[in-house]
């Protein structure tokens, strides 16, 4: 056969064999085999099976060059055939047989069949013969079976080492990686350039940078020749194990970069927090060389400009994807829709996702997420339902904690009743992070016992779970119980951290524990090394400044070993606002507005503060700021679900279509209350205006246009679950406990800060909040 003949189709193919038939060249076999292999990688496999039929083998040493022809052509299957058809007419295989099928086992069934005639055969003896055995269990992830095939060798050579290194680095065996990797070079034996990039990144996934300095030096001294895939993988190693400055010196020193090298550092950089400088890396790349970014690139740059909230940059990628046709790949349009998401450009990102014409798992749990970041929690169920109704991607547990996510900010509990029936269908429940997400959405929902029966029925719940019903207590306002589940934790032998001290002192601040929190807050460095954060010191600030100490909450503000952020001076402020301290809350007021200038509350608060004691001229300079800068006042809404719809009320709404029974219910409820005892209260209202004008303000806020909704469309044994977005104020409080005691119901409400559950006339916090 002359090299020149290619066959390009099956009837060209039986002329050739034809003609070789008529010209005796079919009786060799190199003349068939040739055949064979070009049928095979014609994708005529039938006929070059029927050929294969036609072969008699005649000795071992034409079969076995034969077997090696197909293997090194990668016609696999036909080889084992081969092999098949060799042994049937009663050709005995020999050593050379055996070092080259294996490389033809693409399964374990077939290669534990040639382990057993290497065995029957009496070869397992041969070096070169068990050494293609390792490699060949290596190749199909079974290391226990190339190990014991490894140890068995009376002489091992370097490609039965490299193969099991790299299997043992594959299967994330790292240490036993490494350790075979350091006795392969006291045995002198050659590393290969893969099998060096495997232990290197095993180093890289223990984070053992002192053994990956140690193979880096050897790789240095032992004159190996690096080419720029092992100095990419050592670039790597350096960059997960915290060195990023030695990666990216390295990086600068490589005569030869290429496209892979690039991802690594960027990549390493973003992963590493150093956003700026990841994208600036991709920038250089774009900038002093010719390679164009991939989708591993784009997958890596785009949540960086996520944490930069770079919209014209997550923009022009966006572009630039759809003109290299990178927007086909669904990864990519997954890490944009994410990118939009978290940019806060929700309208952006769901036109991407809907443009999507094929969406996985990650495209849903990407959108999902995004609603929820950006507030649209209820956008984040109706597409859970639509994915459910797609069929086209099965949920997994982060879909399930997503919509539990939705489940939490929505504060609905006959939905997160729904979804917890739904997980207990597609057996989620045995899933701790499922379990864990079901906890806080049910006590975000107002079920704290229900939290408490999903926790005692895991097995054994881990510090995150523990957590979630630390802050389950704090945000319910049970302070005695979340320090007492925090003692039973210890006593289970979990050691708390940073987050369970956070939520810990927050209960302590929400049920006016004052000693209990101090106490907890001294615990933290000296039983537990727990240096406090800036989120301790604002519970601490808190907790002082609600139980009216608010010169103590000054004095550890001005001792704080970190700067003070809004948060803690916000909290300060607030307890000015409760106790009525101008000085303080002057002082606390004026940091807020140079650390956070944009935020209107803390304008209003400062306001409210001298509102209420009557500076009214000071109240309107504090407003004309708001005005000058253009900030206006958050509007004040309260959320209630009935007959699964979500209904919405703002101060004096008449927008319902049940308006007039609303209010008609209310004007009902304000003369029995009346009767009852209740009093407006109109300090409440801090405006300079008369008070009748000021009761008739009070009378149509928010909680109680939601209230009175709740008792015209729910049943009386059924619990009224109210979200209102800010503080609920005192009197809507007030009235809230005499609407529960003359109506014999239960008023539950969520505002920004804690739970208030109303009952019998009065509230689960005691009045201090």
């Amino acid at each position: 056969m002359h090299a020149r003949v290619v066959p390009t189709s099956i009837s060209q193919c039986k002329q050739l064999h034809a003609r070789l038939l008529v010209s005796g060249g079919a009786h060799h076999h190199p003349n068939v085999i040739k055949l064979i292999t070009i049928c095979t990688t014609q994708g005529f496999s039938g006929y070059a099976r029927l050929l294969l039929h036609g072969i008699e083998p005649v000795s071992s040493l034409a079969c076995n060059i034969a077997i090696r022809e197909l293997c090194d052509a990668g016609h696999l299957l036909v080889s084992l055939l081969l092999y098949c058809r060799m042994r049937s007419y009663g050709v005995k295989p020999d050593a050379c047989t055996f070092s080259s099928l294996p490389k033809s086992c693409e399964s374990l069934i077939h290669g534990r069949q040639v382990h057993c005639d290497v065995i029957k055969f009496g070869l397992r003896s041969e070096v070169f013969v068990s050494a293609s055995l390792v490699s060949m269990y290596a190749r199909l992830c079974c290391v226990q079976d190339a190990r014991r095939v490894f140890d068995e060798m009376p002489e091992r050579d370097s490609k039965s080492w490299n193969s099991l290194i790299v299997e043992y680095a594959r299967s994330g065996c790292h240490r036993t990686s490494l350790d075979m990797f350091w006795r392969m070079m006291e045995a002198g034996l050659e590393c290969t350039r893969v099998a060096m990039a495997k232990v290197l990144h095993a180093c890289a996934c223990l984070r053992d940078i002192e053994q990956g300095r140690r193979i880096h030096d050897h790789i240095m001294t032992s004159g190996i020749e690096v080419d720029t895939f092992v100095q990419t993988a050592i670039i790597d190693m350096y960059m997960k194990c915290g060195d990023v400055d030695v990666s990216i010196r390295l990086f600068e020193e490589m005569s030869n970069k290429d496209l892979v090298s690039w991802n690594v550092v960027l990549t390493g950089c973003i992963n590493s927090g150093l956003y700026y400088d990841g994208f600036a890396q991709f920038r250089r790349m774009r900038t002093i060389s010719d390679f164009k970014p991939n989708e591993s690139t784009l997958v890596s740059i785009l949540p960086a400009l996520s944490e930069l909230k770079a919209v014209p940059a997550g923009m022009s990628l966006h572009g630039y994807s759809i003109k290299t046709a990178l927007y086909s790949h669904v990864n990519v349009m997954n890490s944009i829709v994410s990118m939009y998401g978290k940019c806060g450009v929700l309208d952006l990102s769901l036109r991407v996702f809907e443009t999507m014409k094929t969406k996985n798992v990650v495209s849903w749990n990407s959108i999902m997420a995004t609603c929820n970041q950006n507030g649209f929690a209820g956008d984040a169920v109706i597409l859970f339902i639509k994915m459910r109704r797609a069929n086209v991607a099965s949920p997994d547990y982060v879909t399930v904690v997503s919509v539990l996510q939705a489940c939490a900010q929505l504060a609905v509990p006959r939905l997160a009743n729904a979804v917890h029936g739904y997980i207990v269908r597609k057996g989620f429940e045995a899933d701790m992070f499922v379990s864990t997400a079901l906890i806080d959405a049910y006590a975000k929902s107002g079920g704290l016992h229900l939290s408490l029966s999903i926790f005692n029925q895991m097995s054994t719940p881990d510090l995150i779970a523990w957590t979630a019903m630390l802050s389950a207590y704090a945000i319910h306002g049970r302070g005695n119980e979340c320090i007492h589940f925090f003692e039973k934790m210890l006593n289970e032998g979990i050691s708390p951290d940073h987050v369970c001290f956070t939520h810990l002192l927050g209960s302590c601040s929400h049920s006016g524990l004052v000693e209990e929190g101090k106490r907890f807050f001294n615990r933290m460095s000296t039983d537990y090394r727990i240096e406090p954060r800036i989120d301790h010191y604002s519970c601490m600030v808190d907790l002082l400044g609600r139980s009216g100490h608010l010169t103590e909450a000054h004095d550890l503000i001005k001792s704080m070993p970190i700067e003070p952020n809004a948060g803690v001076w916000g909290a300060l402020l607030g307890a000015c606002r409760i106790y009525h301290d101008i000085e303080i809350g002057r002082v606390a007021a004026e940091k807020l507005f140079m650390l956070d200038p944009l935020d209107p509350g803390n304008y209003v608060v400062l306001s409210n503060i001298y509102s209420a004691a009557g500076r009214w001229n000071d109240s309107s300079k504090v407003r004309a700021l708001m005005k000058e800068r253009r900030l206006k006042k958050n509007t004040g809404y309260s959320v209630i679900e009935s007959n699964n719809k979500i209904h919405t009320f703002s101060v004096g709404d008449r927008s319902h279509p049940d308006s007039a029974k609303i209010y008609a219910k209310l004007e009902d409820l304000s003369k029995r209350m009346m009767a009852a005892g209740y009093v407006p209260k109109t300090e409440f209202v801090l405006h300079d205006i008369d008070e009748e004008l000021k009761e008739d303000m009070l009378y149509s806020h928010s909680e109680k246009l939601a209230i009175a909704f709740g008792l015209l469309t729910t049943d009386s044994e059924v619990p009224i679950m109210i979200t209102k977005n800010l503080r609920i104020c005192g009197d809507c409080h007030d009235a809230a406990k005499f609407i529960s005691m003359i109506e014999n119901r239960l008023i539950i409400v969520r505002d920004c800060k804690r739970f208030h559950h109303f009952a019998d006339g009065s509230c689960s916090c005691g009045d201090y909040w």
